[in-house]
């Protein structure tokens, strides 16, 4: 039987052995072993170890906690003050600003590819890794200076658009025109709205500034430009066609000077470095007609009558007078005239009030209306819709 003991003895021991050589290592080991990784510039294997460090980490934190909790209810105080400090110690083993700097000369050193993942990994572990993409606009020019500046920070390799004249809104007498973005004063390197990755180290881009004057318009397609221009000059101003629809064109607006070109002027007389117009257009429709609460119309009943009016162009339209009619001789309109003194763009307006009274109508029949809008200048819009009769 003794010969029996020995035999099995030495098994459970080498077992143990084994067992504590292979034992995972500590936080403070990894951590020890990621500080070498990052010092050497081994960026791979200092990304794994950190992965395993930060698991190893949460563990032994959760340890930590329940210990302070134990030493609390029993009142040991020498275990609450060795788990506090292990929790203490577990939460200074983030990635340092020495160890950034280290990882990031290594990653900036690889193929793009691999440096872009690489960096997104930084970002998100290291608090001291926040690469800056400024944007400069300064410019200057007699008896003018004017600096400003903005920065950007996301994450290295997410889609940054550049800003364009429209996202700037500064005044273009003094700028002139936003032409690109330069990585040198003067150098135009990538365009207005364009989208570029975010940079891996910390980047400036000047704003290009020309002299211009410039006319856009949406709905007619005019996009003109005029350049090379100084105070004084005397530019064309593009003849705009009348359009279909409701559209009317009221003229040029410059919405960083306040400047305004009439539908009566040919020329614009540059002031400063130039200007930057859009084409103002005023509409009024006629949405949502309704006889609530009636979801058809009778007849010999006084009927309430509703509807909304939009406008739906970049300008604002001034005392609107509201005229509501209709070409059946079986409808008559009581209450037929309104007026708005101001409808402002993108702005709404429902009108009520109005009762239509129909007489000898058809279960069916569809009862025309229109609804003519005049505004200050003169300008008319014609909105038509059918009711059906019950």
């Amino acid at each position: 039987m003794s010969g029996n003991k020995k035999i099995f003895v030495f098994p459970i021991v080498l077992l143990l052995s084994t067992a504590m050589v292979f034992a995972a290592a500590d936080a403070s080991e990894l951590y020890r072993q990621f500080s070498s990784y990052a010092s050497e510039g081994d960026v791979s294997s200092a990304m794994e170890t950190y992965s395993d460090l930060m698991q190893r980490v949460g563990k032994e934190s959760e340890t930590a906690k329940k210990s302070i909790d134990k030493a609390y209810k029993k009142n040991n105080w020498d275990l609450y003050r060795e788990a506090v400090t292990d929790l203490r110690t577990l939460s200074s083993y983030g990635i340092t600003k020495d160890q950034t700097d280290l990882l990031l000369a290594a990653i900036v050193n690889e193929d793009d590819a691999k440096a872009l993942e690489d960096a997104a990994w930084l970002f998100d572990n290291s608090r001291y890794y926040r690469p800056v993409l400024k944007l400069s606009f300064s410019s200057s020019s007699s008896g003018y200076s004017f600096n400003y500046s903005n920065s950007i920070s996301v994450r290295p390799g997410q889609t940054v658009v550049l800003p364009s004249q429209e996202d700037l809104s500064f005044n273009t007498n003094r700028l002139g025109r936003l032409v690109g973005w330069g990585l040198v004063p003067g150098q135009v390197d990538y365009l207005p709205s364009q989208e570029i990755p975010m940079p891996l180290t910390d980047l400036t881009l000047f704003a290009v500034w020309e002299n211009a004057v410039t006319f856009k318009d949406e709905i007619s397609g005019t996009d003109v430009s005029t350049t090379d221009v100084v105070e004084g000059d005397s530019v064309p101003v593009p003849a705009v066609e009348p359009q279909n629809g409701s559209a009317i064109f009221s003229g040029w607006y410059d919405p960083t000077t306040g400047e305004y070109i009439g539908t009566e002027e040919d020329t614009y007389t540059v002031r400063g470095n130039g200007a930057s117009f859009e084409a103002l257009y005023k509409s009024l429709e006629v949405v949502d007609p309704s006889v609530q609460p009636y979801s058809s119309v009778p007849s010999g009943v006084q009927v309430p009558l509703s509807f909304t009016i939009s406008n739906t162009a970049n300008e604002s339209v001034e005392d609107v007078r509201i005229e509501i009619s209709s070409s059946s001789e079986k409808v008559s309109v009581i209450d037929d005239t309104y007026h708005l003194s101001l409808l402002k763009p993108d702005g709404s307006a429902k009108v009520s009030g109005a009762r239509i009274v129909v007489s000898g109508a058809v279960s069916g029949e569809e009862l025309p209306f229109t609804v003519t809008m005049t505004d200050s200048d003169g300008d008319v819009w014609t909105s038509t819709f059918s009711l059906m009769a019950k």
